[in-house]
């Protein structure tokens, strides 16, 4: 792609290929210049530095996710609607596994750099306030039980993903829906 046609949403679409292939440990300016096919130079021109790439390329994991998860209303949310939702949004297919394999390289890099741990620590508030509000519209459509304590499932659900979705990732592709199977069957476990 010529310099002139460049968006940064090539660029980070690029650099998040460059992380699932190579890790973080790779991730140099120069590195990420010469995957996107542009001089070093017109990096800064787009981003701030090497951080927010890394950033850009964790918020371009979890849109992709997300947009998965927010094609139903809430109102129209079900169980057994539910689940190939989460299906979708875990590595069991080549989409869902480079996005997973971002999104853990960045989890590991925020370890050790506390800018990243703050990021990484907002957007997992989020999700999981997101899926206590599904948890909570779930009990008004009379689909779980009305008694669980909505923050303690909401964690429980959300630990099982991670867990889960990085376990699957030391497995095959064609190994990964079995593996998906128990965080599935914990769901199914909720239902009235």
């Amino acid at each position: 792609m010529s310099e002139s046609k460049l968006s940064r949403e090539d660029i980070i679409a690029s650099v998040a290929e460059l992380i699932a292939e190579q890790g973080l440990e790779n991730l140099t300016m120069r590195n990420i210049a010469n995957h996107v096919g542009c001089s070093v130079g017109t990096l800064p021109h787009y981003f701030d530095g090497k951080d927010d790439i890394v950033v850009a390329a964790l918020n371009w994991s979890n849109e992709r996710i997300f947009s998965r998860l927010g094609n139903m209303p809430l109102s129209d949310i079900r169980i057994d609607s539910l689940l190939p939702l989460i299906a979708s949004a875990m590595p069991i297919d080549e989409h869902a596994d480079i996005e997973w394999r971002v999104r853990l390289c960045l989890w590991d890099y925020a370890v050790t750099s506390s800018d990243m741990r703050e990021t990484v620590n907002t957007i997992n508030q989020t999700v999981i306030e997101l899926i206590e509000g599904l948890i909570e519209q779930l009990q008004k459509n009379n689909e779980v039980q009305p008694e669980l304590n909505t923050k303690i499932t909401a964690l429980t659900f959300y630990q099982l993903c991670m867990g889960g979705g990085f376990n699957m990732l030391h497995s095959p592709l064609a190994e990964r829906e079995e593996k998906l199977q128990p965080l599935l069957h914990y769901i199914q476990s909720l239902k009235l």
